[in-house]
């Protein structure tokens, strides 16, 4: 089965899905689009895609394609995603789902009505680091998980894209009606779903806490910097920092009755992993020299899988040749439930107040 690809949006991102495609034998892609011209041009040649369109909607309408990549920015992910479901293509779409919790969850209603495979790059967990925590918790290492901490920061206090917008053709991160939002909806929404990766797909429940706007050029509507307490089922707390406007170490946390994990990094793909657990470790990791942090490249090395963008598009791939998304993959139910966080800590800065979570049920990721 080869399958032929679209993709729509032919900026930074949109590289990163063709590098990853590439390494998928089953995938061809034959067409791209994007309504800057330079864009779409620079994308063909350089990944050799036959076929330039000048908008996402004329792309669609091509017979032959039969998954469409929305790589634009959020304000058109819910129109193109539309479009594509009523003319029966598999989609994979970039984050946010949509520009608010209420077009999320449309879009999960029509997806339901077809039976095209629709993933969302909320694609996190296929780093490593993030499958080892997610098998020591499964398998039950730590005895009842009852803290998650999560910390980290890089500064744009110097970024074009805030500084001079008007010469930055990236400048739409800091326009809300074209972004929906600023760093929850760019950055921790990738967070808030690895935790509910590693946790089981374990409902969160209520969101407190700061979700402020710091930068000396701060943008209506664009929040930079954020302390949250989210509380998931089972009474498991995630305490969750990140910030625009300052340099943070990644550093994160799982504590459980019987040990404890601990992830450390300078950047959050090189990741690495200590652990202090009563426990056993839980196969193949035994096998792994704990007495010191393991790295990201040491565990791909113990089980080698695609990471990344590969393994996203390996998932994708898997769950259209079978009929049905595979559990690991990011599902449009996932998606929305994580813009239903990201509404409830922005419903808390207004009102000062514990603010409850809108939950759609998912199924367990395995």
């Amino acid at each position: 089965m080869t399958l032929d690809i679209g993709i729509i949006g032919c900026g930074v991102i949109a590289d990163y899905h063709l590098r990853a495609l590439a390494e998928q034998p089953e995938c061809r892609v034959t067409a791209c689009a994007d309504v800057n011209s330079d864009s779409a041009q620079r994308c063909a040649a350089a990944f050799h895609v036959p076929r330039i369109l000048a908008d996402g909607h004329a792309l669609l309408q091509l017979q032959d394609l039969d998954l469409v990549v929305i790589c634009t920015p959020p304000k058109w992910h819910a129109e193109l995603l539309l479009q594509a479901l009523q003319l029966r293509k598999h989609v994979l779409v970039e984050k946010p789902l949509a520009m608010d919790l209420q077009q999320a969850q449309s879009l999960v209603t029509a997806a339901a009505k077809t039976d095209r495979i629709v993933g969302v790059a909320l694609m996190h967990r296929y780093l490593p680091v993030y499958r080892a925590v997610h098998d020591f918790i499964q398998a039950g290492v730590l005895g009842t998980v009852r803290r998650v901490r999560l910390s980290l920061g890089r500064s744009m206090i110097g970024d074009s894209r805030f500084t001079t917008p008007q010469s930055d053709p990236r400048s739409w991160l800091v326009n809300r009606t074209i972004a929906g939002g600023g760093m929850l909806m760019s950055s921790s929404i990738h967070f808030f779903s690895v935790v509910s990766y590693l946790l089981g797909n374990r409902a969160a429940l209520t969101v407190a806490g700061r979700v402020r706007q710091l930068h000396p050029i701060a943008f209506p509507g664009i929040e930079d910097d954020i302390d949250l307490v989210v509380r998931w089922d089972n009474n498991i707390e995630f305490t969750y920092r990140e910030s625009w406007v300052a340099d943070l170490p990644y550093r994160g946390q799982i504590d459980g009755d019987e040990g404890q994990l601990v992830l450390s990094a300078e950047g959050f793909t090189n990741l690495s992993l200590e652990t202090e657990c009563r426990n056993s470790n839980p196969h193949p990791y035994e096998t792994l020299d704990w007495t010191r942090p393991v790295s990201n490249e040491q565990l791909q090395a113990l089980i080698p899988q695609p990471s990344l963008f590969s393994g996203l598009w390996a998932d994708l791939v898997k769950s259209i040749r079978q009929k049905s998304r595979v559990p690991r993959l990011p599902g449009l139910e996932h998606a929305r439930n994580m813009q239903s966080i990201v509404t409830a800590a922005c419903r808390t800065e207004v009102t000062r107040q514990l603010e409850c979570v809108d939950w759609f049920p998912e199924k367990t990721v395995t």
